[in-house]
């Protein structure tokens, strides 16, 4: 089965799209090129997106008004909150209870994936909680090699345009 075939059945029944920021919406205080563009294809199909950083929730909410992307996400969430940081699988979690309470929907952890760029703290996070993830390989860790099992990806792209074939 080729690869975009399989990504076609894999994700099909996705609902809900976690995202790390830094590196993976922006970098160097700008955004991505086609960063707007996915989140707006995303939230058309009906995607609740989210996002998940160990940013404190002050700056994150601070960052996506400046870069006039807030009203994109159904949720915010700082690990700071919660006395931890990703890649504490519990902050998935409690995420998906979030989306749940915003959405009024009844999504579980197999109704997510999670983007982000640092094979530590994202896909690790992704790993130890069970949901599936897309690296993009842009920004500083863009050549980082994973160290073990739980910092390899499900799905790797150079960046958003390439992970749309995940998705539409």
């Amino acid at each position: 089965m080729s690869e975009k075939s399989k990504i076609s059945v894999t994700l099909k029944h996705k609902r809900a799209v976690i995202f790390d920021v830094q590196e993976t919406l922006y970098s160097n205080g700008r955004l991505f090129s086609d960063t707007i563009s996915f989140l707006e294809k995303l939230k058309k199909q009906g995607f609740l997106l989210a996002v998940l950083s160990n940013a404190s929730k002050d700056y994150l909410d601070e960052l996506l008004d400046g870069f006039k992307i807030s009203k994109y996400f159904d949720c915010v969430l700082s690990a700071r909150d919660y006395d931890t940081k990703k890649p504490d699988p519990m902050l998935i979690g409690v995420l998906v209870a979030l989306l749940n309470d915003v959405s009024g929907d009844m999504l579980n952890k197999d109704d997510c994936v999670f983007i982000g760029d640092k094979p530590s703290t994202d896909i690790r996070c992704a790993k130890l909680s069970g949901i599936q993830s897309i690296r993009i390989l842009r920004g500083v860790y863009a050549n980082k090699i994973p160290d073990d099992e739980y910092e390899i990806a499900d799905f790797e792209f150079k960046n958003f345009r390439d992970a749309e074939t995940l998705f539409f």
